[in-house]
């Protein structure tokens, strides 16, 4: 396969077409959107959603497939490092301190299937998910980060 910078250097149609920016993930993005977009309704499964809902999900796969550009990589890292990653230090300080308890849930561990159990008792007994207590940013950002781990992660494999 090609890179961005190859697509750019050549003047392939896909890099005029996307004006040279993340020539690849916009272009799959595009292509995804469009299959999503289209009559089949195997496929079109967003024609359920409201109008709002359609375009909340859209920007967040556009954000995600645009995340998965090397180009970005820092720039998601230090989103991560500097606005999640705090949350969840201050969450699971608490938790130690026994301020909040998470149950089963630690943003530590590498166990998705509990991520959907997620429950955290916050102030005066309010119980929450702990995903509840991100902005809708940095939730964004959080799923960013998985993906790269994914990204990149998959080239340890056997």
């Amino acid at each position: 396969g090609t890179n961005n910078a190859f697509q750019v250097a050549v003047g392939a149609p896909v890099a005029i077409m996307h004006n040279d920016r993340h020539v690849l993930e916009n272009h799959s993005a595009m292509r995804g959107l469009l299959l999503l977009k289209g009559e089949d309704t195997e496929t079109n499964f967003l024609s359920t959603l409201s109008r709002i809902q359609r375009k909340k999900v859209r920007d967040t796969v556009i954000a995600m497939i645009l995340a998965t550009d090397m180009s970005e990589h820092f720039n998601v890292l230090s989103s991560f490092k500097s606005k999640v990653l705090p949350k969840l230090q201050s969450l699971r300080r608490r938790e130690q301190h026994g301020r909040v308890s998470t149950g089963s849930w630690n943003p530590f561990k590498h166990h998705a299937s509990r991520v959907g159990k997620a429950a955290a008792t916050v102030d005066k007994g309010r119980t929450s998910s702990a995903l509840e207590l991100l902005t809708s940013e940095e939730k964004t950002t959080l799923l960013k980060m998985a993906l790269k781990c994914a990204d990149i992660g998959h080239v340890t494999l056997p």
